[in-house]
């Protein structure tokens, strides 16, 4: 599809408004409680969406302005191997011909500027010269880890001193990045791309060191559930894939035949993941237990932790979440959830990942709906609707605030980031009137913690440091 645009109002109030939260003002506090310290920092703020970033123009320039006035930290960006290569479908790669790097270039340079930090997915579809059987004259068949390493030494050597984060693939249990995912028989399929996947990373990972020795290198970005049907290009649940990965079978008995035969370990600084829910809440997991959600996260730091410490995959402990997000109902009547759950669900979404100490990064895709087919397909999880509208997550994706009644807990956070004074307010039933009940500065990453006696029934909200009253609250039972 084409580029996607938002309405240049929408987005222009956007950045006026969070330029104004900007400026600390003196905030008289009046019959409140002491100052509560701040929780401990939380993870860094993401954004991803190349249809509004990758064209350039004005279009990108308002909403590069609107990331960072939002307090982004981060700006995921595919660069997509056959979108850069020379004569990508030819069966032998040209010489003489260098890679195009002129869309992602200025993709890097307008990051950048508004003082975000682009972070690259090196990923398939690749060029079909770049795959071990060319004939094919497919882009994703067992792609050569040797092509894919002069790849990634390729765009490491153009973008140093501008990039400093890479990810190696994107979603690889997915045949429509890497096929095949396995090879079937009529009875049983035996994974396929997990190994693949092993050999392009272990050719990749070396050759980005090389340029850059201090490179954030993240592998796997998987897709967060497979599929249950039989065939070569199901894909595979992402749990799966890791012990795959790993040369371990379900029980992580060590597997030494096959592809398994000379096993090296990947080595990276840490796994990426896309925790996406589809239509299930931040705390409802997915049922297979090879897959995993944001509630079920855990799966994937067990199965992280089990493979590190038998030495079947040497990254560290961190999780990158390079994507997450809501489809909204409408449009998507299939896999959508409506625009005010997307808006409670991504407030929620961010205090569980800043509840977790493992989480490095939580990425919002994306930031503008993909248009509508006449299939209704698309992806359509942006703040934005595809004509510029604002969903009601817009409003709070700036300061996300999460009321966990079980545990007596306010959270919050207000971006961008840095020492902010908050004031948290509560309104008792039936009551027009809000009142200050304490007062936090947040830490250096703008989050904020609270634990308190709540009471029942109130309604509460918090106001950041500008003084604008943040307008979603949470209430009591």
């Amino acid at each position: 599809g084409g580029p996607r645009t938002a309405t240049t109002g929408v987005v222009d109030e956007l950045v006026q408004d969070m330029r104004r939260r900007l400026l600390l003002i003196c905030l008289t506090l009046i019959t409140m409680a002491p100052a509560a310290p701040a929780a401990a920092a939380g993870p860094l703020v993401g954004m991803a969406d190349d249809r509004v970033l990758l064209p350039g123009g004005s279009a990108a320039d308002k909403a590069v302005a609107a990331w960072a006035a939002q307090g982004v930290d981060v700006v995921r960006i595919f660069a997509q191997w056959d979108k850069v290569s020379p004569s990508p479908s030819a069966h032998k790669r040209p010489t003489g011909k260098a890679y195009n790097f002129s869309k992602i270039d200025a993709a890097v340079d307008r990051v950048r500027a508004a003082g975000m930090q682009p972070m690259l997915t090196l990923t398939g579809p690749g060029p079909v010269w770049g795959m071990q059987d060319p004939s094919r004259g497919s882009r994703r068949y067992r792609p050569s880890p040797a092509s894919y390493a002069e790849f990634a030494d390729a765009a490491a050597v153009h973008f140093a001193g501008r990039v400093h984060s890479y990810i190696l693939w994107n979603e690889p249990n997915l045949a429509y990045f890497l096929a095949p995912q396995s090879s079937c028989t009529k009875t049983a399929c035996s994974p396929v791309a997990p190994n693949v996947y092993r050999d392009l990373v272990n050719a990749a990972a070396p050759a980005i060191r090389a340029v850059d020795p201090s490179a954030t290198v993240l592998v796997g970005a998987l897709a967060p559930r497979g599929s249950t049907y039989h065939g070569a290009n199901a894909g595979l649940h992402p749990l799966a894939f890791l012990r795959a990965m790993g040369c371990v079978d379900a029980r992580y008995r060590k597997v030494r035949s096959g592809a398994c035969a000379h096993f090296k370990a990947v080595q990276a600084t840490a796994l990426a993941y896309h925790p996406h829910s589809v239509t299930y809440s931040p705390t409802r997991p997915f049922p297979n237990a090879d897959d995993a959600n944001l509630a079920s996260l855990s799966r994937v730091e067990s199965t992280l932790d089990r493979l590190r410490h038998a030495g079947r995959l040497r990254v560290g402990s961190g999780i990158w979440l390079d994507e997450y997000g809501y489809q909204t109902n409408p449009p998507d009547k299939y896999l959508g959830v409506s625009a005010a759950t997307q808006d409670r669900w991504l407030q929620e979404g961010a205090y569980r990942a800043a509840s977790n100490g493992r989480v490095k990064l939580l990425t919002q895709y994306v930031w503008t709906d993909e248009p509508t087919n006449a299939s209704g397909s698309g992806w359509q999880s942006g703040l934005l609707f595809a004509n510029g509208k604002a969903k009601p997550a817009l409003a709070h994706f700036p300061d996300p605030f999460y009321l966990d009644a079980p545990r007596s807990r306010l959270w919050g956070q207000v971006r961008p980031g840095g020492a902010h004074p908050v004031l948290v307010q509560r309104r008792p039933r039936g009551s027009s009137v809000w009142s200050t009940v304490a007062s936090v500065t947040t830490d250096s990453r703008g989050y904020w913690s609270l634990r308190m006696a709540l009471t029942r029934g109130a309604a509460y909200r918090f106001v950041p440091a500008d003084g604008a009253t943040h307008a979603s609250m949470a209430r009591t039972r």
